[in-house]
């Protein structure tokens, strides 16, 4: 539907501090830990990228897994 808003939790680094980025990561795993997904956005920095290869690296021990964005909204369109 073209007039569903898209909520995005959180924005990740927008820009080319690591420790930035590394904090938006973590709040939005914090998000999907309390809500049972989230959505983050970025740009192409190289620290944002950098900040989220370091942080995807152990994502299974935390028991967390990546989606498309595609995925988180066909989640949240399911839940009504």
């Amino acid at each position: 539907d073209s007039d569903q808003m898209i909520v995005v939790n959180r924005m990740i680094g927008a820009g080319n501090d690591n420790a930035v980025a590394k904090r938006d990561l973590d709040a939005l795993e914090k998000i999907a830990a309390r809500d049972g997904e989230a959505l983050g956005k970025t740009y192409a920095y190289d620290a944002t990228i950098d900040a989220i290869g370091a942080w995807a690296s152990d994502l299974q021990s935390r028991k967390i897994m990546l989606a498309p964005a595609s995925s988180v909204l066909r989640t949240r369109g399911a839940r009504g």
